[in-house]
């Protein structure tokens, strides 16, 4: 499950000739909107309802059937309303390496690699500009707080991927793709 440089480069060229991604890119504003862009650069001190009212108010909904990726954690049950906006990406490695960074894998003892299908486009997104910015290579793209994630399928991918923190010893834990139904 290392980082594929040659999957990464596949999906950027893929997004360059897509009609579809460039027609989210026109329908995005040329400036991100402030609340958004502070989300983006430091989502922790970030106001969260404004971001979702920018969202809203800038973004576009995506087509059924279209896939994003999150790295992190699925609560328990089989269904959930997000209660924040929640980034995802066009590349699953991104979302990996997102889920590991600051250690959030290693506390969580668990990686829940999300393969989220949107089967219902009633949530508006905000697709980041991939060129022009310092973080264009993560194409991130923004759900709104509100969306329904519904679980449909969990596979165990394996049992020992090694994570680390900051002064503590590896651990190996489980990774898990979950396919998820956005509406």
């Amino acid at each position: 499950m290392g980082q594929d440089n040659g999957l990464g480069n596949h999906i950027q060229a893929a997004l360059g000739k897509s009609a579809e991604y460039k027609v989210w890119q026109r329908a995005m504003p040329s400036k991100t909107p402030k609340a958004i862009a502070r989300y983006q650069k430091d989502y922790e001190t970030s106001d969260l309802s404004a971001v979702s009212n920018e969202i809203n108010a800038y973004g576009a909904t995506l087509s059924v059937g279209q896939c994003l990726f999150h790295g992190g954690l699925w609560r328990s049950g089989d269904s959930q309303i997000i209660t924040r906006p929640l980034s995802t990406s066009l590349c699953p490695q991104v979302a990996m390496r997102n889920v590991e960074w600051t250690a959030k894998a290693y506390d969580a003892g668990r990686i829940d690699l999300l393969v989220l299908r949107i089967a219902s486009p009633t949530h508006k997104v905000f697709v980041f500009k991939r060129r022009g910015t310092s973080l264009g290579h993560e194409s991130e793209v923004l759900i709104a707080s509100g969306a329904r994630l519904t679980l449909t399928g969990e596979t165990l991918v394996r049992s020992d991927y090694s994570v680390g923190k900051y002064n503590s010893p590896n651990k190996d834990i489980p990774v898990y793709v979950l396919k998820v139904d956005v509406s």
